[in-house]
């Protein structure tokens, strides 16, 4: 999930340490407030109706390609996602292959902006590969920025949760910008809107054309 209660107990031990229970309480009383309305927003689809989405070129301990992927990822967990590279016995970050994702062949995929270059040289080398994946045939492939490097960064995890939910369940999500929540999200934790520094690290939600039409 997107924060369990292992990362509430390390955050509850560092705010003992520094002096900041109260501060802890709040930001752990928002985060289950935005996981309950996550969660909410998606539970009366019927699980025929959840699309499938695969999350490659994920940034974890370094960079990867496309095959680089999560099982139990958090913000497709966060809104009730089928996501196909959860697979037995694989648990957070592993290394498909390209012949499984074909042959998963999910309905959207997300690609993290800063291992584009990566996926573009690999696209460059198969072409026919990527055109014969239906989300890149169907326009439906987009930004997941980075949050879980080395270790989680809750802030932009539960953006990219809103943002899975925006694109995965337009019609749940319809009074949700992408934008809105940023400013909500980041004001809470930083004090400050730094979405336009975001954007300008590179770290930006949209889409992508790997077909170049």
């Amino acid at each position: 999930g997107l924060a369990d209660e292992t990362f509430y107990a390390a955050l509850r031990v560092f705010a003992d340490v520094v002096g900041a229970q109260e501060r802890c309480e709040e930001l752990l009383s928002y985060i289950d407030a935005c996981k309950a309305d996550l969660a909410g927003r998606t539970a009366g689809v019927a699980d025929a109706d959840r699309p499938t989405a695969y999350a490659g070129a994920v940034t974890f301990s370094g960079r990867h390609g496309f095959t680089g992927t999560y099982s139990h990822f958090g913000p497709f967990d966060a809104v009730g996602a089928v996501n196909v590279a959860d697979t037995e016995g694989e648990e957070g970050y592993y290394e498909t292959d390209r012949e499984q994702v074909l042959v998963w062949d999910p309905d959207y995929i997300f690609l993290d902006p800063g291992n584009l270059d990566l996926v573009g040289e690999e696209l460059a080398t198969f072409p026919d590969y990527f055109a014969s994946l239906r989300a890149v045939q169907e326009g439906r492939v987009y930004t997941m920025p980075s949050f879980n490097n080395c270790g989680m960064n809750i802030s932009y995890a539960l953006l990219n949760a809103y943002w899975a939910g925006i694109v995965l369940f337009p019609e749940e999500f319809s009074d949700v910008t992408i934008e809105d929540k940023a400013a909500e999200i980041l004001t809470f934790f930083l004090g400050e809107n730094t979405y336009s520094a975001m954007a300008a690290g590179g770290l930006t939600y949209g889409t992508i054309d790997l077909l170049g039409g």
